[in-house]
């Protein structure tokens, strides 16, 4: 399970038990938390709160409040930095047997197109090194079509155009999702706005391989973003197991005849390849 959650600010001691307690009932492999609006000196203490056994990175580098966090569970993934700015931390996620998994991006997009038109053009670039499965996750700060806002002004081409390009140009597609259609709410009793800012996209690779992934847009809860629950089955790397052979078996009845039959069967080849093909095929009798 991944998860991301726009918190607005973590820095609150109510916000942040109730944050904590989110993650430990979902247990997330990993996450993004994105808006922390912590500053640097006490970002220690706020993430022993949210769970002491969790991994962290961030982009304090890029940006003083260190816009983007990214947690994990050691015990369940491993988590390498490949890129940062104040827009997105580019990652690779291993498996805990060391094997690569997959390409990440964390967004937090900035709230004007010309910000955000930086941001379209490093995914570009970032498209030319992520070569596998790929997805991104975050707050976007964008709709991508007129349906993705009710309320206030009314949504115009130009502000998805750009957006839309990038995902075109990079083979990117939004991942369809469950639950409420919009993920940030003004929250007014009067002129309220819902928008649908929040997202996944992913590449064909990644979706080919997490066919059957899940993505639900949850409860708000105190905040005004939804949070995004993304549920995908890790592919299990086959276990070979040492062939073992107990003594016991000599006592067993039929043994003898079972080796002696399996033996006299000819295999064609030079004599050292004729004994190891004869053992493997042997191997799988004694079993």
């Amino acid at each position: 399970m991944i998860i991301s959650w726009n918190v607005r600010g973590l820095n609150k001691a109510g916000k942040c038990r109730e944050i904590a307690a989110r993650l430990k009932k979902l247990n997330p492999d990993f996450g993004i938390l994105v808006e922390t609006r912590v500053k640097f000196s006490k970002k220690d203490s706020i993430r022993n709160k949210l769970g002491g056994h969790l991994s962290f990175i961030d982009n304090y580098q890029s940006h003083e409040n260190g816009r983007l966090w990214i947690f994990w569970n050691p015990n369940k993934v491993c988590i390498k930095t490949i890129k940062v700015s104040d827009q997105f931390i580019h990652f690779s996620v291993y498996k805990p047997n060391g094997d690569f998994h997959m390409w990440g991006t964390a967004i937090y997009a900035h709230n004007t197109l010309e910000k955000r038109k930086v941001l379209w053009s490093d995914i570009e670039s970032l498209a030319q090194i992520s070569q596998g499965p790929w997805f991104l996750m975050g707050d976007f700060n964008n709709v991508m079509s007129v349906h993705d806002r009710i309320g206030g002004n009314p949504v115009l081409e130009h502000e998805f155009r750009d957006l839309r390009d990038m995902m075109a140009a990079t083979g990117l597609f939004e991942k369809e999702s469950s639950g409420d259609h919009f993920t940030w709410s003004n929250n007014q009793v009067n002129g309220i706005i819902y928008s649908r800012i929040d997202r996944v996209i992913r590449n064909v690779i990644w979706q080919q391989q997490h066919a059957d992934s899940k993505l639900q847009i949850m409860d708000h809860g105190v905040l005004d973003h939804a949070l995004l629950c993304l549920e995908y089955k890790m592919q299990q790397t086959p276990v070979h197991k040492s062939f073992r052979f107990p003594n016991v078996l000599l006592q067993m009845e039929g043994f003898e005849s079972s080796v002696k039959e399996n033996w006299c069967v000819e295999i064609e080849g030079k004599p050292m390849v004729r004994l190891w093909k004869k053992l493997k095929r042997l191997q799988q009798v004694v079993k």
